[in-house]
């Protein structure tokens, strides 16, 4: 098993965030995942990209081929939150994060 954790951000951001109402929708496979657009497009090329066409009425993106679980997992890695996976789930979510511009998880395979 693996522990991987952003550290580009402050450890209780996710803990001052979490009390904010979140703005923005992941659609995935099997579920949603709730997030604040402005965490999103700071830590993400894609999500920068689709935020910004997004029209102001739309709090929902759209990723289909996604588990729920797995973007779970990558947002609360973003956020700061430390995420526990076993080995091919981090090349899972690796190859996920790069799909989605997330540059801070190129680090946890160094």
């Amino acid at each position: 098993m693996f522990t991987v954790r952003n550290n580009s951000v402050r450890s209780d951001m996710f803990e001052q965030m979490k009390s904010l109402p979140t703005d923005c929708i992941l659609v995935c496979r099997y579920g949603n995942v709730a997030a604040h657009r402005l965490v999103l497009s700071s830590t993400s090329s894609f999500f920068m990209a689709n935020i910004t066409q997004l029209p102001t009425s739309s709090n929902r993106i759209f990723l289909p081929q996604f588990d729920v679980q797995d973007i779970q997992v990558l947002v609360d890695f973003i956020y700061g939150r430390a995420v526990t996976v076993d080995y091919d789930r981090l090349l899972k979510l690796v190859g996920i994060a790069q799909d989605l511009g997330i540059t801070a998880f190129d680090t946890v395979m160094y």
